[in-house]
């Protein structure tokens, strides 16, 4: 399957709010909220997060300011991603 097609069904299933729940919960799986040091096999798994998000189409260096905004802005998406699965 074509790399621009599998990025649209990427997109396609976390671009509902369900969908963006899902993915936040891969990646908090994955440590890539994690503050804390990170083993080889923590590298690992956060290297599947960013191989995901890339295939999403979000992990590039074009986003990279963007990203760092959603960790810096108070009361974002992320956060309230991450409540919905308390």
């Amino acid at each position: 399957m074509a790399d621009k097609v599998m990025k649209e069904l990427y997109q396609r299933v976390v671009g509902s709010r369900e969908g963006k729940v899902v993915l936040a919960d891969i990646l908090n799986d994955c440590g890539f909220f994690s503050l804390q040091d990170i083993s080889s096999e923590d590298l690992i798994r956060l290297n599947v997060a960013r191989r995901i998000l890339g295939k999403i189409g979000v992990w590039t260096d074009e986003n990279a300011i963007h990203i760092a905004g959603l960790y810096t802005e108070e009361g974002s998406d992320l956060e309230d991603l991450l409540r919905l699965k308390e």
